[in-house]
């Protein structure tokens, strides 16, 4: 809590009523500050994560890879922000983007699945998405094409 002073310590004459110190401002009166807590910066990150959700199912293919490389790094080595993303209702849009014809798109839509399947609360949702089937579908391929090239070159 900020000092509170009387009008008559505010002239320089008098005790004030607080012995805690705050920041004044130039004319001498008590100024509130107020730290940026954490519900704020959870407030900011929420309001950053809905729109970049919001672009994932956008027609434009470049919208779409910057709001997963956005959200990749949003949720990079942090579970809070894992957990905002799923309650923000990427997942469909994700497991929308694990079809995808463009390669691009689907790996960074694969990498955001298995970021975000690394929080436990967010695994349930992930596994009743139609995600798991499609994970294995993507992985298999890509792991069958080294083979293949390898066999063409024989």
């Amino acid at each position: 809590m900020c000092q509170t002073l009387s009008p008559a310590a505010r002239s320089g004459a008098g005790t004030p009523r607080s012995r805690r110190r705050c920041r004044t401002s130039p004319s001498g009166f008590p100024v509130a500050t107020r730290r940026r807590g954490a519900s704020a910066k959870a407030r900011s990150v929420f309001a950053v994560v809905q729109p970049l959700v919001a672009m994932l199912p956008a027609p434009e293919h470049d919208n779409r890879e910057a709001a997963l490389l956005a959200l990749l790094n949003l949720a990079a080595h942090n579970e809070r922000n894992e957990d905002r993303i799923v309650k923000s209702h990427a997942v469909p849009h994700l497991v929308e983007l694990l079809r995808s014809k463009k390669n691009n798109l689907r790996e960074l839509a694969t990498a955001a699945v298995l970021t975000l399947s690394a929080s436990t609360p967010n695994k349930p949702t992930i596994a009743t998405s139609g995600a798991v089937p499609l994970l294995v579908q993507i992985l298999i391929a890509e792991a069958v094409k080294p083979l293949l090239t390898l066999l063409k070159d024989c």
